[in-house]
């Protein structure tokens, strides 16, 4: 026993320390790189729930911050709604003024493009992305948002005006390959559907539906949809609260999003799902009323 005790280095004695790193690493994974919009400035974590890198000092309106996937520059929507992509240091690389109608925006992959969902249309400031063509299988439509997948995939939201009823919310699914289209409805149009987000690995989506003439971006209930070939069914469902902008990384198992706390103000919250690990929850202090925010 002498002989054993004698040789342990550090506090595990069976193993080393880079291996102890390792399995809490897959116990409690990191969670890196968010952007997020308080108090009107744009800031960013490199590892949350870490201090905060203030990126902007510019005051005004902001919304919908989108970072790109190399954390080297952000865009947003100004007060004026106009779209600014700013670098890491706050310094205005462009602005966006013949947009008129933006409802939402994210980068590509390659960070080459932002796509804009301006209207009903979708238009590229960068080199244009191959997307599949938007279907509307007759009625009288809106179009509400969209998103596009790291390999491609393409989903929007469309809203079907019913004169006779309450109007009818859908999304459709557009493979990249060419697969066989997918559509997504649900029953209770109390909450429609307003907010599209894709997961890390270009499978899983984000659905956000926000209480009827809310007039907010709040979401009053939000769906995960695990995979795409399988937006019949929903992963996980929460309607307990009010969210924001809610982002799936299924590399890590989290959710990110914003969370009402005790004085109905979003608090920044990453949410572990792969198991029931309450200490792999966190949450960022110090910035209740967050409203937008994005992880990549």
């Amino acid at each position: 026993m002498y002989a054993v005790n004698s040789c342990q280095k550090g506090p595990y004695p069976y193993i080393t320390v880079d291996q102890a790193k390792q399995i809490d690493s897959v116990r409690h994974p990191a969670v890196q790189n968010v952007a997020f919009i308080y108090n009107n400035e744009v800031y960013f974590v490199a590892d949350f729930p870490g201090k905060a890198l203030r990126i902007t000092n510019s005051g005004g309106g902001k919304k919908f911050v989108k970072s790109s996937h190399d954390h080297t520059k952000f865009a947003y929507l100004s007060s004026g709604s106009v779209i600014e992509i700013i670098d890491r240091t706050g310094k205005v690389i462009t602005a966006l003024t013949n947009y008129k109608d933006v409802r939402n925006f994210d980068w590509s992959v390659d960070d080459k493009t932002l796509y804009i969902v301006n209207g009903e249309d979708i238009v590229f400031y960068g080199p244009a992305l191959k997307v599949p063509s938007i279907t509307y299988e007759g009625g009288y439509y809106d179009f509400i948002s969209a998103a596009i997948s790291d390999k491609g995939d393409f989903a929007y939201i469309l809203k079907k005006y019913n004169f006779s009823a309450l109007d009818q919310y859908e999304v459709v699914i557009k493979p990249a390959n060419g697969g066989t289209m997918k559509i997504f409805k649900d029953d209770n149009n109390d909450f429609p559907m307003a907010y599209i987000n894709f997961a890390a690995n270009g499978n899983d989506m984000m659905l956000g539906f926000r209480e009827l003439h809310s007039g907010t971006d709040d979401l009053d209930k939000v769906y995960l949809f695990d995979g795409l070939s399988a937006y019949s069914t929903v992963k996980m469902g929460a309607t307990s609260s009010r969210y924001s902008t809610p982002v799936y990384n299924s590399k890590v198992q989290y959710l990110l999003w914003g969370i009402d706390n005790d004085q109905d103000k979003h608090q920044i919250v990453a949410t572990y799902l792969k198991d029931d690990v309450p200490d792999n929850n966190k949450i960022l202090a110090d910035y209740d009323g967050v409203q937008y925010l994005d992880w990549k």
